[in-house]
């Protein structure tokens, strides 16, 4: 992961804002003839002239500018057709990468093994003008697959501070995986039954998020959310519970499981991917 970020993110950064500058003061310190060209801007010099003192400061900025420009969009050309962190690539949390790979000319991103946070901030700011491999998976387990909700934990009341919405999808969620202050909590459990550890893409799973995130948002609670759902299923979660749902009125924290735990318990805090307004 660190390996792609450095040559796909922080080297073409570096070559944008460094080369530009290294080229031109190497032309100005060895070439000492009559005419010098800098990318299309000529100057008319005497091959005594000082040519540091006499580039005025206009021409100077202009020459950077220029190589900038240059190096910039045949970058942006040369990743326009490449999709950035393809493959079986862990992506990292840091959505800022994401924006350099847009910046950098990326339009097209897999989602495949990225963290849920991620997923979240890249979907519902539509960063990438293509998402990959977002295949269904599995279709055809889905009809011996069932799902249970549970609302046992969760008193449907106004004013509510927080509520945990656990969606166990390829991999069960236990609450004792939650962080010890959210484990007592108002809590609503979606589990998929069947077929654990395959990914099975699931309608009827997306619907039951839906609900409960209508029933949490009413509420006014934030939502603390809990997720081991395939890439299909998550996108399709995305879509159809976070960004169809009223986002001015909800605050929503992503918690990821934490994978150097033997346990795999979630991180204490999560990261928030809508504030209410």
């Amino acid at each position: 992961m660190k390996r792609y970020i450095t040559f796909n993110i922080i080297i073409p950064m570096i070559l944008i804002f460094v080369l530009p500058i290294i080229i031109f003061i190497f032309a100005i310190q060895y070439f000492t003839i009559s005419e010098i060209n800098l990318l299309f801007l000529t100057l008319e010099i005497s091959e005594n002239t000082d040519i540091p003192n006499y580039i005025s400061n206009v021409s100077v900025f202009t020459t950077i500018f220029v190589l900038f420009s240059v190096i910039f969009i045949a970058l942006r050309n040369f990743n326009k057709n490449r999709i950035f962190m393809s493959g079986n690539i862990y992506g990292t949390n840091y959505y800022i990468f994401y924006k350099l790979g847009k910046i950098l000319g990326f339009k097209k991103v897999s989602l495949i093994r990225k963290p849920y946070y991620a997923m979240f901030k890249i979907v519902m700011n539509s960063d990438f003008e293509e998402l990959v491999n977002l295949s269904i998976e599995n279709e055809q387990l889905s009809n011996d697959i069932s799902i249970k909700v549970d609302e046992t934990r969760f008193h449907n009341i106004n004013n509510l501070r927080e509520c945990n919405l656990v969606v166990s999808d390829t991999y069960k969620i236990n609450l004792e995986q939650l962080p010890v202050d959210k484990q007592e909590i108002d809590t609503i459990i979606i589990e998929r039954i069947g077929h654990e550890g395959i990914r099975v893409s699931s309608q009827e799973l997306v619907n039951e998020v839906r609900k409960a995130v209508i029933k949490i948002m009413h509420t006014g609670a934030k939502i603390n959310l809990y997720m081991t759902t395939s890439t299909y299923n998550t996108n399709q979660i995305i879509t159809e519970c976070f960004m169809q749902a009223d986002r001015d009125k909800m605050e929503v924290e992503v918690f990821q499981q934490n994978t150097t735990d033997k346990k795999k318990k979630f991180k204490e805090k999560g990261k928030k991917v809508l504030r209410r307004k």
